[in-house]
């Protein structure tokens, strides 16, 4: 928030706000949003550990397994275009 916001928004508050109730509610909103900083650092500081590679994580995956001499490579089902798929449920509803 800029100056200006902050400005704006205190002028609401004490047209808003008694004078004598001021400070009080001031205080709740100040300890509301340190309640809510100290929550949400936790889970911050959480993601970023999950989140940091570790030289370690190199060890525990594992390369693709090579294919044998004289093997043929596995083929997979053919890919087929959106016309196709649409095409096909089309005549699926029909029947």
């Amino acid at each position: 928030m800029s100056f200006s916001h902050l400005v704006i928004l205190g002028i609401i508050l004490i047209i808003v706000i008694p004078p004598e109730k001021l400070p009080e509610v001031m205080r709740n909103i100040g300890r509301m949003f340190n309640d809510l900083r100290r929550s949400t650092s936790g889970v911050f500081d959480e993601l970023k550990r999950e989140a940091e590679f570790k030289p370690s994580d190199l060890l525990k995956t594992q390369p693709p397994p090579q294919q044998a001499q004289g093997q043929q490579p596995t083929q997979s089902a053919p890919v087929k275009n959106l016309d196709e798929v649409a095409a096909e449920k089309s005549d699926e509803s029909k029947s």
